[in-house]
Protein backbone atom coordinates (compact mmCIF):
# COMPACT_ATOMS: atom_id res chain seq x y z
CA UNK A 1 0.00 0.00 0.00
CA UNK A 2 1.13 3.81 -1.28
CA UNK A 3 1.37 6.38 1.78
CA UNK A 4 1.73 8.84 -1.23
CA UNK A 5 0.52 12.50 -0.63
CA UNK A 6 -2.59 12.44 -2.56
CA UNK A 7 -3.14 16.13 -2.42
CA UNK A 8 -0.34 18.80 -2.81
CA UNK A 9 -0.22 22.70 -2.51
CA UNK A 10 0.59 24.62 -5.24
CA UNK A 11 4.56 25.25 -3.97
CA UNK A 12 4.58 21.59 -3.96
CA UNK A 13 3.75 20.63 -7.60
CA UNK A 14 6.48 23.93 -8.72
CA UNK A 15 8.81 21.61 -7.02
CA UNK A 16 7.43 18.59 -8.50
CA UNK A 17 7.37 19.88 -11.92
CA UNK A 18 10.62 22.45 -11.49
CA UNK A 19 9.02 25.67 -12.08
CA UNK A 20 8.18 29.01 -10.50
CA UNK A 21 5.09 28.58 -8.26
CA UNK A 22 3.86 31.41 -9.69
CA UNK A 23 3.75 29.47 -12.68
CA UNK A 24 1.12 27.20 -11.37
CA UNK A 25 -1.07 29.84 -10.31
CA UNK A 26 -1.12 30.71 -14.14
CA UNK A 27 -1.82 27.08 -14.56
CA UNK A 28 -4.63 27.14 -12.25
CA UNK A 29 -6.19 30.22 -13.32
CA UNK A 30 -5.91 29.24 -17.00
CA UNK A 31 -7.60 26.04 -16.29
CA UNK A 32 -4.86 23.87 -17.69
CA UNK A 33 -4.16 21.99 -14.38
CA UNK A 34 -7.40 21.66 -11.83
CA UNK A 35 -7.06 22.72 -8.25
CA UNK A 36 -10.09 22.05 -5.42
CA UNK A 37 -10.50 24.89 -3.17
CA UNK A 38 -10.83 24.14 0.60
CA UNK A 39 -11.16 27.17 2.57
CA UNK A 40 -8.25 29.66 1.95
CA UNK A 41 -6.11 26.46 0.23
CA UNK A 42 -5.86 25.59 -3.27
CA UNK A 43 -5.24 21.41 -3.33
CA UNK A 44 -4.00 19.95 -6.50
CA UNK A 45 -4.44 15.95 -6.79
CA UNK A 46 -1.31 14.52 -7.57
CA UNK A 47 -2.74 11.93 -9.99
CA UNK A 48 -4.74 14.04 -11.92
CA UNK A 49 -2.23 16.24 -12.08
CA UNK A 50 0.26 13.12 -13.17
CA UNK A 51 -2.49 12.48 -15.96
CA UNK A 52 -2.65 15.93 -17.31
CA UNK A 53 0.76 16.23 -17.57
CA UNK A 54 1.22 13.21 -19.62
CA UNK A 55 -1.14 14.60 -21.87
CA UNK A 56 -0.26 18.10 -23.13
CA UNK A 57 1.15 17.84 -26.57
CA UNK A 58 3.83 20.15 -25.33
CA UNK A 59 5.28 21.01 -22.57
CA UNK A 60 3.62 23.75 -20.49
CA UNK A 61 5.82 26.63 -19.45
CA UNK A 62 8.99 26.12 -18.63
CA UNK A 63 12.47 27.39 -20.03
CA UNK A 64 12.88 28.54 -23.54
CA UNK A 65 15.97 27.09 -24.24
CA UNK A 66 19.42 28.90 -25.08
CA UNK A 67 19.12 31.63 -28.07
CA UNK A 68 21.90 32.28 -30.55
Amino acid sequence: MSFARRWLSPREVSEYVGCHVMTVYGWIASGTISSTRLGRKILIEKSRLDEQLRTQAAPIGGRRGNRP
